[in-house]
């Protein structure tokens, strides 16, 4: 394991290096947040009430938490049985 040690460090340091770019990228989240904003729009632009439109993003936002919580967890399973 020590001989891996150096190894599993750099790469550690590595992805967190890429993820503080990513938290940094400001105009990643900005783009995300116009997609929700349209989103948001476009079902009161049909007559929907915001309230309404809200239920509807906070639901596919739920929906997709869900699935990929379930793919984790049948990834975990698959792997447990093949251990």
């Amino acid at each position: 394991m020590e001989k891996y040690k150096p190894l599993v460090y750099a790469v550690g340091g590595e992805l967190l290096e890429i993820y503080k770019d990513y938290a940094d990228n400001k105009e990643l989240f900005a783009t995300m947040a116009k997609v929700k904003k349209n989103q948001f729009d476009a079902y009161v632009e049909i007559w929907f009430t915001p309230e309404q439109a809200m239920t509807f993003l906070l639901n596919d936002m739920t929906n997709i938490k869900n699935n990929v919580s379930k793919v984790v967890s049948s990834v975990g399973k698959g792997k447990s049985k093949k251990e």
